[in-house]
């Protein structure tokens, strides 16, 4: 069993800080900030004020009243536009995406690798926390999440030094982009713009978890997102003895175009594809249901499965 390094850095990364800065990400952003403490992470959402989706972060906590959001490249500018507009003068926002890289290490082994490269007097973060973990010479960032997945956050001048420390490994290997996308899909883990997408609601991309938090809270795009029917729902789908689908390709439930295909992968240790759907929300799809995609090559019979990440 290896682990696997995927270096591909498309995030961007902005550090904001100042002593009303929690009080004013926790007005804006759609999961509460005033409960992150110090030294853990959390997936948010900046929502527009039509209750949809404008940007997907990963909100760090670093300090009282520092933080670092972590986003697909895409969301920069949504993010950084929205923010300039809206901060108070004394919340400061700078863009450190040049200054910072994301590499992404997952697998049953990574775990292992990590401790061996931080030392014995190390301990790893647990999922939802980061620490700053020394590897030897070079200080890094590391964030725990689910599946034995973490997020190294390293200074872009010592990238490839950081890199060269796990060539000791022989139970590591270097990811390509369809590696990756098999990983984060069979996890259950959308993202954006695919999944996650800028003109849909929490609700429609599979966040529901957000539903009940905003109910007790107010937030922008809150009321709108409450009060709209949902449209569309995210489906996890599995086909066994399939090659990976392209997006678009209509998925057919009860012998009716149902939704469409996301994104997809190959799994080629077990002959399967997975694939995310977003589905028209009044078939009411739901673990375990048959369904069928329209292929290139034919239809292919698949199957529901559980969204694991947000459950």
């Amino acid at each position: 069993m290896s682990a696997f390094l995927y270096t591909e850095n498309n995030s961007s990364i902005f550090q904001l800080n100042g002593d009303r800065v929690i009080a004013e990400l926790d007005g804006y952003l759609a999961m509460p900030v005033n409960s992150l403490a110090p030294g853990t992470w959390q997936k948010n959402f900046l929502l527009n004020s039509t209750g949809k989706i404008e940007a997907e972060i990963t909100l760090m906590r670093m300090e009282e009243n520092d933080c670092m959001a972590v986003m697909p490249d895409a969301c920069a500018d949504r993010f950084f536009d929205f923010f300039d507009r809206n901060l108070s003068p004394d919340t400061t926002m700078a863009d450190i995406s040049d200054v910072l890289s994301t590499v992404e290490i997952w697998g049953e082994p990574a775990q292992e690798i990590l401790s061996t490269l931080a030392g014995d007097n190390t301990t790893l973060p647990a999922d939802g926390e980061w620490r700053k973990i020394p590897f030897g010479e070079i200080n890094v960032i590391i964030a725990a999440g689910k599946n034995n997945s973490f997020t190294i956050i390293s200074a872009t001048a010592a990238v490839e030094t950081m890199l060269g420390k796990f060539d000791a490994f022989d139970n590591i290997a270097e990811a390509e982009f369809e590696d990756y996308e098999l990983f984060r899909i069979s996890a259950g883990i959308p993202a954006f713009p695919t999944e996650i997408n800028p003109g849909r609601t929490p609700v429609e991309c599979g966040i529901a978890s957000l539903i009940s938090m905003a109910e007790k809270r107010e937030f922008r795009g809150a009321k709108a997102m409450l009060e709209k029917r949902p449209q569309t729902a995210l489906a996890l789908i599995c086909c066994e003895n399939s090659r990976k689908f392209k997006p678009g390709c209509v998925v057919k439930f009860n012998a009716r175009k149902s939704g469409i295909i996301t994104s997809s992968a190959y799994d080629r240790e077990n002959h399967r594809s997975v694939a995310f759907a977003e589905i028209e929300a009044k078939n009411n799809i739901s673990t375990d249901d048959s369904i069928s995609v329209e292929s290139e090559k034919g239809i292919i019979q698949g199957k529901v499965v559980k969204l694991q990440f947000f459950s």
